[in-house]
């Protein structure tokens, strides 16, 4: 159904935050002298209404599909396999892990850490003893996520241990990506793998692989989110999304984001008007440039930006014509000194914005090595607060750096045009 909601908005939407559809399509057609009648307006709340949570890039998300579980029922089957294992019934102890790693993914209650983390060992001594080495691996790996420091269980037969330690090794130098979350949740409601997750910006590293995600507390819904390493991946929580976020069109840092929910409701494809209190925006989806199209209250009232399209003024019939050629030999014009200006202006923005950029990304790659280290020496990515707010700083500092960069890189251009022309 989301799906035809989609194709249905995808060609030429108009996302409004407040107010009434014609409105907002008057708007658009009075700013931008634009009244296709393919047209369609829909508002923020609307847009979002009902839909789930959706991976825009870098992984996949589902959610499960059948009856919510108890915590109850995941220590149950858990016992069993416990009991099948010992007597060295690997097949029942298969089954039983099969439920107790369905109802984790079904739970509306936070996931207990020490339970994943035994389900999943038990696991890779399962899969270990039927030869299939390379989903032992995995099962340790995803027991690991659960518990950074667990040792090896000598009640078992050292057979995989030593695949065991192996994956110990390779989780201290695991690298990580940058998980985007649109809107980041309130403090305390975002969990991953089991354990509550404090959102930098809205980022959080993740290694490549499986894990459980859960957003919100009671209930809580469980996710079963795969990160494939190459892309940062970005998720999408509709639930969230309010008619503020609009206003992030107007924000260089958040404009990205803005595009990220806008894709994960209508696709990549097709062109959107965003419609807040002042301003007109537009994108074309899947891209990166936004353009502002006008800026007012609304109709009637004169936009400060005017379409592209407008034609100039005539001249009025009896406005006498020139007789004479116009001079137009280098000779004959005054040299100006406006090149000149915007060519040091652009100069000194293009210096200032590359040494910001660069110290920007120095402080932020510092702050992810920081976190690398703590998961080496402690088992975690733990950052302080002072550290949490340098990697936000440094960020804030690339976007900058750029815009003032990108700003002076353009005057630069054009002062070099005027004083060649002129």
């Amino acid at each position: 159904m989301f799906a035809l909601i989609s194709l249905a908005f995808a060609a030429e939407t108009v996302v409004y935050a407040s107010g009434d559809a014609a409105s907002a399509l008057a708007r658009v057609a009075e700013s931008a002298g634009d009244a296709s009648e393919g047209m369609r307006a829909v508002s923020v709340d609307e847009l979002m209404a009902g839909r789930p949570a959706t991976m825009v890039s870098g992984g996949q998300l589902t959610v499960c599909s059948g009856a919510p579980s108890s915590p109850e029922s995941v220590r149950q089957s858990l016992g069993l396999a416990e009991g099948a294992i010992k007597y060295m019934e690997f097949g029942s102890a298969r089954a039983a892990l099969s439920a107790t790693l369905r109802d984790l993914s079904c739970l509306q209650t936070p996931v207990d850490p020490a339970v994943a983390s035994r389900a999943w060992y038990l696991l890779g001594i399962v899969d270990a003893a039927a030869g299939e080495q390379a989903a032992s691996r995995e099962d340790f790996r995803r027991a690991r996520l659960f518990a950074p420091t667990m040792a090896w269980d000598e009640n078992f037969a050292p057979n995989a241990k030593a695949t065991f330690d192996a994956i110990a090794s390779e989780a201290k130098t695991a690298p990580l990506v940058s998980l985007t979350v649109l809107p980041a949740p309130a403090e305390g409601t975002f969990r991953l793998d089991g354990r509550p997750v404090q959102l930098v910006g809205g980022h959080v590293g993740v290694s490549s692989g499986d894990h459980y995600l859960q957003v919100g507390d009671s209930p809580a819904t469980t996710y079963s989110l795969r990160v494939d390493g190459t892309t940062p991946p970005t998720l999408v929580l509709p639930s969230l999304v309010h008619s503020e976020v609009l206003e992030w069109a107007g924000d260089g840092e958040k404009r990205a984001a803005l595009s990220a929910v806008l894709v994960s409701a209508l696709g990549s494809e097709g062109v959107v008007y965003v419609v807040n209190s002042q301003v007109v925006w537009r994108v074309r989806l899947g891209g990166s440039a936004w353009d502002l199209v006008a800026m007012g209250a609304g109709p009637g009232k004169p936009a400060t930006i005017k379409p592209a399209t407008a034609k100039p003024t005539p001249a009025k019939p009896d406005a006498p014509l020139p007789t004479e050629p116009v001079a137009t030999s280098p000779a004959a014009r005054k040299k100006s000194p406006v090149g000149p200006v915007l060519m040091g202006i652009g100069g000194a923005a293009g210096v200032g914005g590359g040494v910001v950029f660069l110290l920007g990304e120095l402080g932020a790659r510092q702050v992810v090595n920081t976190a690398i280290a703590n998961k080496q020496d402690h088992g975690s990515y733990d950052l302080t607060d002072a550290d949490r707010e340098a990697y936000v700083k440094g960020g804030k500092m690339v976007v900058s750096g750029g815009v003032v960069g990108g700003i002076g890189a353009a005057l630069l251009a054009t002062g070099l045009v005027v004083t060649v022309a002129f």
